[in-house]
């Protein structure tokens, strides 16, 4: 038998005081981990017998690692993962030096439920293997169709919304006025609702006042204002009038005489049509002669209106030239994207980077049209322009991705349905951050001896060069990663830093950067807690998860490796203050190296 007769490894955090087993939680989900085609763990177990012993060597190879079935309560005291690897359905996985043989060791890296696609928010898609009876989020059985909870939509929020001219002040003042309502005018005088007026045609030869009824009138003066539009307005009244020659002319030197006459019908409930006057024509819509007069200039020869109103559709005479814009759009893309810290599939925006804004942007183009012998825009021109840029541009600023829970609660209406996943969400992120505090306590205490507390996390993308040389801003950037962690015991912070010509952001390069640190720990430290947020993409999943068993069996000193996933949401890990010190130390401090015309 080895020297080590046992080797535990927790897969998952489990409170010291939860003493129920996995039966006796409520419903197990599967945590949905990405399918790679091989990683170089550079980690094969093969048994050996000599005599009456049995040793394990672990001899340097490429692991073909295929996808394990890691269990996760979704309401359990935190958000964890359980050690549920190929049918073993224990808390924790005790490997004992008889158990480590090779049909155990190819059973677990030989489990290979169908791959899907890995979902790439912190909150990863629900994963199971192929004989079980769960059914994805994307393919909901008929029992789902009518969901209890809110379900939450995101939605697509834009940099700065676009103007919509029918709810500016004045079109909604224009649109009153053609409706007849009432209305304030730019003078402040309240204008009253449109209606007929009482005109006494007692006088009148065609007796328009016996003709037609005040209610009557009333039901003429609504269909009017009813089209609320200037050109059917105006369309309406001309099929309403006619022009006849005039029948007796006067013969008087010094007058000039109407070559037309106009007629004036309106017609009542019954359909009978009836000449009226132009005085009580005008009193039954409410409007003044100017508007026959209108009317009557730009009268076809059929007598129906087809002018228009020369106010709208009107070009500016201060319009950007479509030449100019394509110059100030070509500006704007000379400035080079950025890949943004998680991958979103579903976004459409392209990332600048975070040193940029609108006015730096501005100065710059101030700069190119200095030099080019160029009048440049305004800077109003300027910004309306970046935001009509297709796809949309953003300006990369890295910062906590937001809870998705709590912001169901709160823009929910009716909060009863979530208000018990809230308080469940709740509960766990405080006892998530009481067994993190416990543990610092314990480390502290221990002062790193035999157990060690650490955070780590992969800091956003950190172009470089970085400085305040306007040229730099149009030079393509190269992309650096950091990976941090954080050791409780001593307060210690370490950095992994790598460019992007020698690895992505992946979980092989985390996985890789943890089996560094626990190289370099002391032989005296048995037990190592480690808390990360639960990006599916980098740390929870399978490659890091067998890295640390690799771990286990590699390093000696080593016997236990909690992985501890904080709150979806509400991590706070002391590793994310440590990219803030980064942050704020690389804003203040620029500096460049010029060689000849080379940055």
């Amino acid at each position: 038998m080895a020297s080590r007769s046992a080797l535990i490894l927790q897969l998952a955090l489990k409170e010291q005081v939860c003493t129920k087993s996995i039966q006796d939680r409520e419903v197990l989900r599967y945590s949905e981990v990405e399918v790679l085609p091989s990683v170089p763990i550079d980690a094969v177990f093969e048994s050996r017998s000599g005599g009456n012993n049995t040793e394990f060597e672990i001899i340097q190879d490429e692991l073909n690692l295929r996808t394990a079935a890691i269990a996760v309560p979704p309401t359990t005291e935190t958000d964890v993962i359980q050690d549920r690897c190929c049918g073993l359905n224990t808390e924790e996985a005790i490997f004992t030096d008889s158990q480590l043989d090779a049909p155990v060791i190819e059973n677990i890296m030989n489990c290979s439920p169908s791959p899907t696609t890995m979902s790439t928010d912190n909150d990863p898609e629900p994963f199971v293997p192929s004989d079980s009876s769960y059914t994805p989020s994307n393919q909901a059985s008929e029992s789902d169709s009518k969901p209890d909870e809110v379900t939450y939509q995101p939605s697509k929020k834009q940099r700065k919304r676009k103007a919509d001219p029918q709810l500016w002040k004045r079109s909604v003042v224009k649109t009153l006025r053609l409706s007849g309502e009432k209305y304030v005018n730019r003078a402040g005088k309240t204008v009253p609702v449109k209606l007929p007026k009482i005109v006494d045609c007692s006088k009148c030869r065609y007796k328009c006042s016996n003709f037609l009824s005040q209610d009557e009138c009333q039901i003429l003066c609504k269909e009017y204002y009813q089209l609320a539009d200037y050109t059917r307005q105006k369309i309406y009244l001309s099929s309403l009038m006619e022009n006849v020659p005039v029948s007796r002319k006067k013969c008087t030197p010094l007058t000039k005489n109407r070559a037309t006459s106009r007629i004036y019908n309106l017609k009542n409930t019954k359909g009978v049509k009836h000449r009226v006057c132009q005085k009580f024509f005008c009193a039954t819509f409410a409007i003044s002669h100017r508007v026959i007069e209108t009317i009557n200039k730009s009268m076809s020869s059929t007598g129906l209106f087809i002018g228009h109103d020369k106010r709208i559709d009107s070009k500016p005479h201060n319009i950007t030239p479509i030449a100019i814009k394509q110059q100030v759009m070509s500006h704007i893309d000379s400035f080079p994207k950025i890949e943004s810290h998680y991958c979103r599939r579903d976004s459409k925006k392209e990332y600048l980077s975070p040193e940029l804004n609108i006015s730096i942007m501005y100065r710059l183009y101030q700069e190119y049209c200095e030099e080019n012998d160029m009048s440049p825009v305004s800077r109003f021109v300027y910004q309306s322009i970046f935001h009509e840029h297709d796809p949309p541009l953003s300006f990369y600023k890295p910062k906590k991705d937001q809870c998705t829970v709590c912001n169901v609660f709160k823009a929910s209406q009716n909060k009863e349905p979530s208000r018990v996943n809230f308080e469940n969400h709740k509960r766990r992120e405080k006892e998530s951050l009481e067994m993190k505090e416990n543990d610092k306590k314990r480390a502290v205490e221990n002062k790193g001896r035999e157990f060690r507390a650490i955070s780590f996390d992969l800091q956003a993308i950190l172009p470089i060069p970085f400085a305040g040389d306007s040229q730099v801003y149009y030079k393509s950037h190269l992309n650096v990663y950091n990976f941090t962690i954080y050791d409780c015991s001593n307060k210690d912070g370490i950095c992994y830093v790598w460019d992007e010509t020698h690895g992505s952001k992946g979980s092989s390069e985390i996985g890789t950067c943890l089996y560094k640190y626990l190289q370099s720990l002391p032989q005296t430290v048995e037990h190592v807690a480690t808390f990360s947020d639960t990006c599916g993409g980098q740390n929870r999943n399978k490659f890091v998860s067998a890295a640390m068993l690799y771990s286990v069996n590699k390093l000696t000193n080593l016997k236990t490796i909690d992985l501890k996933f904080m709150e979806s949401g509400h991590s706070y890990l002391e590793a994310d203050s440590m990219h803030a010190t980064i942050e704020r130390a690389r804003r203040h401090k620029k500096f460049i190296l010029h060689v000849n015309g080379v940055y």
